[in-house]
């Protein structure tokens, strides 16, 4: 009587090792998917799920069990009758909700660094996939979190964000996200600051308006040693303010994004140039007329020759939101000089301050005191004709004497 011997199930791998249950797996074989035949089945620690042959072996899913580790086999019908492969171990996972990711709002240029909140996660088997890009791979930074950095692509406008938790193989989720034109930097304004900071900077560019949107990045100014904050004003234009620092030097500027300083890319480098702050001391003369348009000489210190926005502030000492600024030519490190004075209002006291910079946050500084004197106006003079040789009394009329 004849009778037909079956090969061996022999089984070389499982992919993936570890997905939720449901999920298709492969079991690549180390016989051919002819020889298996028909009437696979997949015993999951003695839960059956029905297997089919394909090229490499066979397919089948994962048993409806609870999440934790299995041994997988994998049967012709019957696995005492008729063989089975060697036991695998395989993870059976829970199936993580998909929440949330941080930010939504994403450049074309990729490299930037979100959050997907939801979970649970496992510790491997991570990956991201982005609409019109490839798979990238994602970091567990908690059960609840997972971070990933986005892909360049071409996508421009809405997108969908999947997350794999057994390498690639299955994806589950669809986050919302925006892809728009990555930003640009072109210049900053002014390009000079006093070292006390504070001074209002303009960066310059394209790009910017949709980091106003819900769910966009929040772009800080980096000055290499410090960042702050920075406003969206508009689609060409950022705002931050220049921090302190403890000497006067040149440094960069950089805009980043998000918590993760995503690095925005730049036409041309961005430097800002910190002035000494100048304390005027004393001003010479120390009180004038009104009329103005004489010269003052300013002693003190912190004087630059080569600040080419270096002024003079005139503050009123009663309403200090009355004052005047004026050109300053810098001799030296300690001395400066107001070619012409500017005129002002009334009689009175001004504090004198200075810049080098013409920054607002300087001639907020204390300075040195001014009196400005009632300008004279001259309207007659009696007798019109006088004695060459001298002697005769002369009566000037006029306003302003004091």
């Amino acid at each position: 009587v004849g009778f037909w011997v079956l090969p061996d199930v022999s089984v070389a791998e499982v992919r993936p090792t570890q997905t939720v249950a449901g999920a298709a797996v492969a079991l690549v074989a180390n016989t051919s998917g002819e020889i298996f035949g028909a009437g696979l089945v997949c015993d999951w620690s003695g839960v059956l799920t029905d297997a089919v042959p394909t090229s490499t072996g066979g397919s089948c899913p994962v048993a409806d069990l609870a999440p934790g580790r299995y041994q997988l086999r994998l049967c012709r019908s019957d696995c005492d009758l008729y063989g089975a492969s060697s036991p695998m171990s395989f993870n059976i996972l829970e199936k993580p909700t998909i929440a949330s990711v941080k930010p939504s709002h994403l450049a074309q240029r990729g490299g930037e660094t979100v959050e997907v909140d939801g979970g649970p996660f496992p510790s491997s088997g991570l990956k991201c996939l982005f609409t019109g890009a490839e798979a990238v791979n994602a970091t567990q930074l908690s059960s609840s979190r997972i971070t990933c950095q986005t892909p360049s692509t071409t996508t421009k406008g809405p997108a969908t964000l999947k997350v794999s938790i057994d390498n690639g193989f299955h994806y589950i989720g669809a986050l919302d996200v925006t892809y728009h034109t990555t930003p640009t930097l072109f210049g900053l304004d002014p390009v000079g600051a006093s070292i006390i900071g504070g001074r209002p900077l303009k960066v310059r560019g394209r790009g910017f308006a949709y980091l106003q949107q819900m769910g966009a990045p929040l772009p800080t100014c980096d000055f290499g040693f410090d960042a702050v904050d920075a406003v969206v004003e508009d689609d060409s234009t950022l705002s931050c303010e220049a921090p302190p620092v403890s000497s006067a030097h040149t440094h960069g500027v950089d805009v980043r994004l998000g918590r993760k300083r995503y690095l925005l890319p730049k036409s041309t480098n961005l430097t800002l140039r910190r002035f000494d702050a100048i304390r005027v001391q004393k001003v010479d003369p120390p009180r004038g007329s009104a009329a103005g348009a004489y010269s003052l000489r300013l002693t003190g210190t912190g004087f630059d020759s080569e600040a080419a926005e270096a002024s003079a502030h005139f503050r009123d000492m009663t309403n200090s939101s009355l004052c005047a600024h004026a050109p300053l030519r810098v001799v030296s490190p300690t001395e400066a000089w107001v070619d012409s004075i500017p005129s002002w209002h009334r009689a009175g006291r001004s504090e004198v301050t200075a810049s080098n910079c013409h920054d607002d946050e300087d001639f907020q500084q204390v300075g040195a005191i001014f009196v400005y004197e009632r300008a004279l106006a001259l309207l007659d003079v009696s007798p019109a004709v006088v004695d060459s040789n001298g002697g005769t009394a002369v009566m000037i009329r006029g306003v302003g004497f004091y």
